[in-house]
């Protein structure tokens, strides 16, 4: 009786290029995953404000055809990999094996633990953030609101109105300063005037 060869059967591996296995994944759910950004759909390209730094026009561009990124502004580019190493200041290979990872691919090693607790301590600053630019929105509308009612029943009503609405005419400069520090200073700045405003 002759023995006939078994053939081993091999698991599915890994690719060997990790890099390869993370640029599968679409730049477009990079971006919506790692950055909170919201894009515009424009032509064939996306359009968003970048997440680098702060701008009021958006000049990030997002290619899905080439899989990359550009920013005109600050002149940040590159590929899913190089977004994700950008935003959370990793390696190009911690960036590839997090994506993997949080796309559910096969990853060969795990990132860190100094590198999971860096991206999670990224990832409260970003959500603080956003905490604050949505009360900062609110309350900047709020307090333009008051200076430009303020303004115009003085505007409108002359002397008397000075007279009767003095403890309003004081708020002005405060108002004033409020709006500049929602407008142009830093998150702790901002936070400071929101919890004064709100009284706690």
């Amino acid at each position: 009786m002759i023995a006939q060869k078994k053939e081993k059967v091999k698991p599915p591996q890994v690719k060997e290029n990790i890099f390869e296995q993370a640029k599968t994944i679409p730049i477009l759910d990079i971006t919506a995953r790692y950055t909170g950004v919201s894009l515009k759909k424009t032509g064939k390209t996306y359009t968003g404000l970048c997440p680098f730094h702060k701008e009021k026009r958006a000049s990030f561009i997002v290619n899905p055809d080439k899989n990359s990124f550009r920013c005109y502004s600050c002149g940040a580019y590159g590929d899913g990999i190089d977004l994700v190493a950008k935003v959370f200041n990793i390696s190009p290979l911690e960036a590839a094996k997090q994506i993997c990872r949080d796309f559910g691919l096969p990853v060969a090693g795990m990132s860190s633990q100094a590198v999971r607790e860096r991206m999670a301590k990224v990832g409260r600053k970003r959500e603080l953030e956003q905490w604050v630019n949505e009360q900062v929105l609110g309350l900047y509308m709020e307090l333009c609101n008051y200076y430009r009612i303020i303004n115009l029943v003085l505007d409108t009503c002359g002397w008397p109105a000075y007279l009767e609405f003095n403890q309003w005419v004081y708020c002005l400069p405060v108002i004033e300063d409020f709006l500049d520090v929602l407008s142009r200073g830093t998150i702790k700045q901002k936070i400071k005037v929101v919890m004064f405003v709100a009284g706690r």
